[in-house]
């Protein structure tokens, strides 16, 4: 199951495996194996790969570009200052003379 950048599927295995998915490996995936994070690796330096035990097991990858949440944050503190100026600006002309 694929949206946008994530994807989530079931595997069941009878042994341990080392699972291939044809996405580029790039910093900013991560991987969940049953709800809990799991280490990715690059295959064949492109691909992304993991280790799955034997057993049935609940997969979710995302991916998120490095420095998303660097560039939220400094996008929030801006729309912050800018709220900030406004309202002192505001504050200003309507004090007496």
């Amino acid at each position: 199951n694929q949206r946008g950048d994530a994807m989530t599927m079931g595997i069941s295995t009878p042994q341990p495996v080392i699972v291939l998915v044809k996405n580029m490996f790039q910093r900013g995936w991560k991987l969940t194996i049953n709800g809990r994070p799991h280490k990715l690796f690059p295959v064949n330096c492109l691909f992304l790969g993991f280790e799955l035990p034997a057993g049935a097991h609940d997969i979710a990858l995302a991916y998120q570009p490095p420095g998303f949440k660097a560039g939220l944050m400094l996008t929030a503190l801006s729309w912050l200052m800018l709220l900030l100026l406004i309202i002192r600006q505001r504050h200003s002309k309507k004090a007496p003379e």
